[in-house]
C-alpha cells in the first residue's frame, strides 16, 4: 500500500487511480492525513556542559521545543586545580605557589632564602690592624670562612710623584660662554716644587717639607691613607684667596707592591681663561695680573673653587670690567670684543649675564691715584696729570717734562713717585713726606717695585738692593740696614714702617720701631717667609711651611696659634687682622677693642663666606646670611637700628668710618660714623639699585646701575654733588677715586668729574680741559 505525506500530490493522482480502477469517483477516496511533529525538549528543560578550561555553560529548551543556544555561566580557571607553580629571583632565592580547588592562584612563598652573595665571587677587607682578608662566595650563596692574605704589616715605601705638564680643559662653557682653549696653562708654573708636606690619616707626618722631583722614603701601615699638598698656598695673597694643591692616594702594601704613585692634580680650582689678540694689553683678575700662553692665545690664572673674583681686560680703546663672579666649574673663559666688533652679539655673554656686574668703558686714563689732598691721573699713552693742594701734589709743573713714558703711580699722604718704563723714577709733592731723592738721583734706575708707608718711600732695584727716602720715622732712612738689603725679592710696607722679604726667606725691617719697624725679637722665627700683611701697628708673616710671625704693638699670637695654619683668607684694618680658616671659622687678633676680640660673637663665626673692615672696625658674613660686626662704636660695631634689614645679602664691605651691606635686590645698607657715611641721606635706612661704592675719607659716592649717583657723608669732603650734577647729568659714572677731602669720578667716556673741598682735590677746574675737555667745551671749566 502507498502512502503519501502530500495531500497536493495524491489529488494529483487521482484520476490516474480512478481510470485504473474501472471508473470509481474521486469523491470515493478517504483524505491522507499528515502526522504529528515531535518536540527536541520540553518547555523549561535545561542541560550543563561543564569544559575542560573549566568553564560550565548552559542551554536552555525553548516555547516550540526546541534547543537554545549554549550561554557561559562560570569563567576558566586561573590554573588548574591543585597544580602549582616555581620559580628562582635574581638574588637566589625560591618562590612557590598553588592553585586552589577553585582555579585561582594563592599568594607567593618563599620556599629558599635569598644568597649571601653571588655564588663564585669573593670580597676582601684590609682591617684596623693592617693585615688583608679575603673570603669565596659558596655554589650555595653562602660566604665562607674569611682567609687571612697579609699578615698586619708596617714598612717603608716610596712615594713618587707624577703630575701632568698641562691641564685639560675638556672645552667646559659657562653660563652660556663660548669653548675656552683645550689645554691649560703649564702646572709647573704654579707649583713650588721644594715646599710640599705629608699628612698620613689626617695628622701631619714627621717628615721636613720635600720636593715633589724626588721620591719619598715614609713608613706606613696597610690602609693608611696620605695626603700630599703644598705647604705654600697657592696662589693668591691670603688678603685676596688662597687655597692649597691637595692629592690623596691610599697604601696598598703586599707582598709586591712597595711603591705608591701619587697624581698631582688641579683639584679645587677654576682655570680663568681670558682671549687673546692685538688689541689686549693688559688683563688682571682681582687686581693681579696675568700671564699669556706661550702660544699668546689667551691669557690665565685659576681660582679656588667658590671664591668670588673680578676681571678688568684693557685693550686699546677700551677697559671691560667683570665682577660678582664665582669661581665653579673646571673653567671659565671669556672672549674679549675687538673695536670693530658688534658688542650686542650674543658671544659677548659676560656684557649681558643679569649673574654678573659687567660693562665697558672707554680708555683714557690707566690709573688715578690720590693723596690726602690731591689727584693724579696716568693717562693711557704714558703721560700724568694733577690736580689738588699745589704743596702736596697738586703742582707736578716743575717735573713736568719727566712724567713721559710713566709705567705707574704711587703716592704717600702728601708726595708722589712716578716709576717710568726705563726703572727711573720721578717724585713730586711734599719733600718731607716723600718728593726730596736728594743722594739717591744716581741709585733710582732699573726699579721695579715702589711701597709706601704714610710719609716715605721704598724702591727694589733689579740688582736686589733696597732705597729709601721721606720722613725718617716713617721708613725714609735705611742706613741702619743698608748692609742687609741685599738680594731682596720683595718690599712690604705698613703705614710707619717697611719689611722686606730676602730671597733666602730672611726678613728685614725699618722705620717706627715699636710699630713694626724692629722685628730683633722675632728674628730668628723669620726664616722661609713668604708673605708680609701690615697695618698701621704691627706685622704679621706666613712662612713656607704655614708659620705665622707678628711684631709691632699687637704681636701676641697665642690664641690662635694653633689654627693660624688653617688660614685660607686674611683682612686687617688700622690695629687688628682677621682669618678665615679652611673650615670657615673666623679667627682675629691684635688690638682687642678695635676687632681683636669679636667678644661673645666668636661663636657664632663659623661658616663665614666673606669679611670687610673699616678703620677700627670687622664684619662677617655668614653662608646662612647672618651678619656679624664688632671693633669700635663709632666705626661700625653697632648694628642695631639696621638689624630688621639684614636678610638676603649678598655683600659686605667697608670705607673708612662705616661699613656697608648689600642685599639681593641691590639696595645698600649701611652704618658706622653716622656723618662719615654710616647715615645715609634725609634719614633713609637703605638705598636703591646700587652697583658700587667709591669714597674719600669722609664722605661716600653711591653708583646706581643707570650710572647716576647718590652722594652723602661730610658735605665738605664730597657729600654734596649738586655743584657738579650738571656735568654729572645724562653721563653714567663708572668710577670714584677719593682723597681725603675730594672725590672724582670716572665716566664712561672717560671724562672725570671732581667734588669737594677745592684745596684737597674737589676742585679740578685748572685741568678742565684735560681731564673732561667735552664737558668744559660745552660748560666751561
Amino acid at each position: 500500500m502507498l502512502h503519501y505525506k502530500k495531500a497536493g500530490i495524491a489529488s494529483a493522482l487521482l484520476p490516474l487511480l480512478a481510470a485504473c480502477s474501472g471508473g470509481s469517483s474521486v469523491d470515493d477516496i478517504p483524505e491522507i492525513i499528515d502526522p504529528p511533529v515531535v518536540a527536541e525538549c520540553s518547555a523549561d528543560q535545561t542541560q550543563t556542559d561543564n569544559r575542560d578550561d573549566g568553564s560550565v555553560w548552559v542551554q536552555a529548551c525553548s516555547a516550540d521545543g526546541t534547543w537554545g543556544d549554549w550561554e557561559q555561566v562560570s569563567e576558566p580557571w586561573d590554573c588548574q586545580p591543585d597544580s602549582t607553580e616555581a620559580e628562582t629571583h635574581d638574588d637566589g632565592s625560591q618562590w612557590l605557589r598553588s592553585c586552589s580547588a577553585e582555579g585561582q592562584w594563592g599568594e607567593w612563598q618563599m620556599t629558599a632564602p635569598a644568597w649571601e652573595c653571588e655564588p663564585g665571587t669573593s670580597e676582601e677587607e684590609i682591617r684596623s690592624d693592617g693585615s688583608s682578608w679575603s673570603r669565596m662566595c659558596s655554589d650555595e650563596g653562602a660566604w665562607e670562612e674569611w682567609v687571612m692574605l697579609i699578615p698586619s704589616s708596617t714598612r717603608e715605601v716610596t712615594v713618587t710623584f707624577t703630575h701632568p705638564g698641562n691641564i685639560n680643559l675638556g672645552g667646559a662653557s659657562f653660563a652660556g660662554a663660548s669653548t675656552g682653549p683645550q689645554v691649560g696653562p703649564d702646572m709647573s708654573t704654579f707649583l713650588d716644587k721644594d715646599a710640599y708636606i705629608l699628612k698620613i690619616n689626617g695628622a701631619k707626618a714627621e717628615v721636613d717639607p720635600f720636593s715633589i722631583d724626588e721620591d719619598l722614603p715614609v713608613t706606613l701601615t696597610t690602609g693608611d691613607v696620605i695626603h700630599v699638598e703644598s705647604a705654600q698656598k697657592q696662589t693668591y695673597n691670603l688678603s685676596a684667596m688662597s687655597a692649597t694643591y691637595v692629592v690623596e692616594g691610599e697604601a696598598e702594601l703586599n707582598e709586591t707592591a712597595v711603591e705608591l704613585n701619587v697624581d698631582l692634580v688641579n683639584g679645587g680650582f677654576t682655570w680663568v681663561t681670558v682671549d687673546n689678540h692685538e688689541q689686549v694689553e693688559k688683563v688682571s683678575v682681582s687686581e693681579q695680573e696675568l700671564q699669556l700662553a706661550e702660544d699668546d692665545a689667551y691669557w690665565y690664572t685659576f681660582i679656588p673653587v667658590d671664591n668670588e673674583y673680578t676681571t678688568e681686560i684693557v685693550t686699546t680703546d677700551n677697559i671691560f670690567t667683570i665682577t660678582d663672579i664665582k669661581a665653579e666649574g673646571e673653567s671659565q673663559h671669556y672672549p674679549v670684543p675687538k673695536t670693530d666688533d658688534d658688542l650686542d652679539d650674543e658671544q659677548w655673554w659676560w656684557i649681558q649675564n643679569d649673574l654678573l656686574t659687567s660693562g665697558m668703558y672707554q680708555r683714557v686714563w690707566d690709573q688715578v691715584v690720590a693723596g690726602n689732598r690731591a689727584f693724579a691721573a696716568l693717562h693711557k699713552d704714558k703721560w700724568v696729570v694733577t690736580w689738588g693742594s699745589l704743596e702736596r701734589g697738586g703742582d707736578s709743573s716743575a717735573v713736568a717734562d719727566q712724567l713721559v713714558d710713566v709705567k705707574s703711580l704711587h703716592v704717600t699722604t702728601q708726595a708722589f713717585a712716578a716709576l717710568k718704563e726705563d726703572g727711573s723714577v720721578v717724585t713730586w709733592g711734599d719733600v718731607t713726606q716723600g718728593a726730596d731723592t736728594t743722594g739717591l738721583d744716581a741709585e733710582l734706575y732699573d726699579i721695579v717695585q715702589i711701597v709706601s708707608t704714610s710719609k716715605a718711600f721704598a724702591a727694589l732695584r733689579a740688582d736686589g738692593k733696597v732705597f729709601a727716602w721721606g720722613d725718617i720715622e716713617k721708613g725714609g732712612d735705611i742706613s741702619a740696614v743698608a748692609e742687609q738689603l741685599v738680594d731682596v725679592d720683595s718690599i712690604h710696607s705698613g703705614e710707619n714702617a717697611f719689611a722686606a722679604i730676602r730671597k733666602d726667606g730672611t726678613v728685614v725691617t725699618w722705620g717706627f720701631p715699636t710699630h713694626g719697624g724692629d722685628s730683633s725679637a722675632v728674628q730668628d722665627q723669620l726664616t722661609d717667609v713668604v708673605q708680609i700683611f701690615g697695618n698701621a701697628s704691627t706685622f704679621t708673616a706666613r712662612t713656607k711651611d704655614n708659620r705665622f710671625v707678628a711684631w709691632g704693638v699687637y704681636p701676641d699670637l697665642s690664641s690662635v696659634e694653633d689654627k693660624l695654619e688653617d688660614v685660607v683668607r686674611l683682612r686687617y684694618n688700622q690695629e687688628s687682622f682677621m682669618g678665615i680658616l679652611d673650615t670657615g671659622e673666623l679667627i682675629t687678633w691684635g688690638r682687642s677693642d678695635v676687632g681683636g676680640d669679636p667678644g661673645e660673637d666668636a661663636a657664632e663665626l663659623y661658616d663665614i663666606v666673606e669679611m670687610a673692615h673699616s678703620r677700627w672696625a670687622f664684619v662677617a658674613r655668614r653662608e646662612d646670611g647672618q651678619i656679624f660686626a664688632w671693633g669700635s662704636v663709632n666705626y661700625g660695631s653697632v648694628t642695631d637700628h639696621v638689624e630688621h634689614l639684614f636678610f638676603d645679602i649678598k655683600r659686605v664691605f667697608g670705607t673708612p668710618y662705616a661699613l656697608m651691606a648689600v642685599q639681593e635686590d641691590n639696595s645698600l645698607i649701611t652704618w658706622g660714623g653716622a656723618t662719615r657715611c654710616g647715615a645715609l641721606p634725609d634719614g633713609a635706612l637703605s638705598l636703591a639699585d646700587v652697583r658700587d661704592v667709591g669714597h674719600s675719607l669722609h664722605a661716600c659716592v653711591a653708583i646706581h646701575s643707570d650710572g647716576s649717583t647718590t652722594s652723602w657723608g661730610d658735605s665738605k669732603y664730597g657729600g654734596n654733588q649738586s655743584g657738579v650734577q650738571h656735568l654729572l647729568d645724562g653721563n653714567q659714572v663708572v668710577r670714584i677715586y677719593g682723597s681725603d677731602q675730594g672725590v672724582a669720578a670716572m665716566l664712561s667716556d672717560g671724562q672725570i668729574v671732581t667734588w669737594g673741598s677745592g684745596t684737597g682735590g674737589g676742585n679740578s677746574d685748572v685741568v678742565a680741559h684735560i681731564i673732561r675737555p667735552a664737558l668744559t667745551d660745552e660748560f666751561g671749566p
